[in-house]
Parts: structure tokens; C-alpha cells; sequence
């Protein structure tokens, strides 16, 4: 209730969910001591649109960034599977994905009944939900996601006030999520309007 902060640590953390189409929200996760550098929805605020992999494949090692804003290390085992470093993680799932002729296309991260889908650079694409395709991402050539797009051609355009710093989100029945940041520091989330 009110404004959460953890006695033990001072870390606070807040939750925000978004309706974009029916069944799909974007929900967003602020964590105060959160390592996050470019958010869509400011400084220490994460979700779906900030998950992501990076790291070694050849090397055996990759970092699962993930919606809530936490991250799991991924090790390759000899059998070719990946393994978290805490081994009760059963709820998560990383596996390569490939292309029809062979080639490594990203990567899928089960989180429960959630698959992100990763594109071969690490970034977020698609998420599915048990086991449908829920929304797709496009992203413009600076790799900004801009448009949000369900299996029925529903669109959510996303615009930018400035690099990574969603302005607004234009909703496919015709209305708006508005969002605002301070002016001292414009990666502050400040507020948001649904119109």
C-alpha cells in the first residue's frame, strides 16, 4: 500500500500495468536499485520491452535480463541445454531458436506460461502465452520498439519524446497512454494519462 520501501534495504519497489489491447498489458516494474540504463518508461522502471539476452553463446555464458527487472546467468551444459545458476528455477526455460535453414535466430525464455522471444541480437520480439502469440515488436533502425502488433493485425504505435523515452502510446480503438518525466531528469517517470 502507498509507497513501498523496504526497511531492511531502503529499496522501493512500485508496480504499474498499462491495458494496450484486451488481455495484454505492458506491465512495468520500478525497483530503486535497479541497475537500469535506457528504460522505455524512465530510470529504474523495466518491463517486457527492456527484457533481453546478452552474453557469450560460443562461450557458454548469457544474462537473461528480465520483465521484472531481475536477471538469471545462464550456463550451457555439454548437452548443448542451458541451466540457470540457481538450479530450483524450474519455471525458467532458455533455449536457442533457429531459422528454417539452420542458423541461430535468438532465443526463447519460458517464465512460466510466458515465452519472450528474442531476435539474434538479443532483443525482445514476441511474447506468447500458453502457447499463442500474444504481440509482436517492431522496432525502427535506431532498435526503439515503436509498434506493438497482435496476430490480428491490432497496432499500438509507440512515440518518443527522446531516444528510449516513450511519450505516448497511441491504442488501436483510438485513444492514448500519456506519459511525462521530470524536468531535471528526463528518465523520471512522473505520470500517466489514459484518454
Amino acid at each position: 500500500m502507498g509507497n513501498p520501501i523496504a526497511c531492511a534495504n531502503g529499496k522501493k519497489v512500485e508496480r504499474r500495468s498499462d491495458l494496450v489491447f484486451p488481455g495484454f498489458s505492458i506491465d512495468q516494474t520500478f525497483s530503486s536499485m535497479s541497475g537500469s540504463l535506457l528504460s522505455a518508461f524512465g530510470k529504474h522502471w523495466s518491463s517486457f520491452l527492456t527484457a533481453e539476452v546478452i552474453g557469450d553463446r560460443d562461450q557458454g555464458l548469457v544474462f537473461a535480463f528480465l520483465s521484472s527487472g531481475g536477471g538469471l546467468i545462464f550456463v550451457k551444459l555439454p548437452d548443448g541445454t542451458w541451466s540457470s545458476h540457481l538450479p530450483d528455477l524450474v519455471a525458467y526455460e532458455l533455449k536457442e531458436a533457429y531459422d528454417a535453414v539452420g542458423s541461430f535466430a535468438g532465443w526463447r525464455l519460458r517464465v512460466g506460461s510466458t515465452v519472450n522471444i528474442f531476435d539474434k541480437k538479443g532483443r525482445i520480439s514476441a511474447v506468447e502465452q500458453n502457447g499463442l502469440e500474444q504481440v509482436s515488436i517492431v522496432r525502427n533502425s535506431v532498435g526503439e520498439p515503436t509498434s506493438l502488433v497482435t496476430p490480428n493485425g491490432r497496432v499500438a504505435t509507440l512515440h518518443y519524446k527522446r531516444y528510449m523515452e516513450v511519450g505516448r502510446i497511441d491504442l488501436p480503438g483510438g485513444g492514448s497512454i500519456d506519459y511525462d518525466y521530470d524536468s531535471w531528469s528526463a528518465s523520471e517517470r512522473l505520470a500517466q494519462e489514459i484518454s
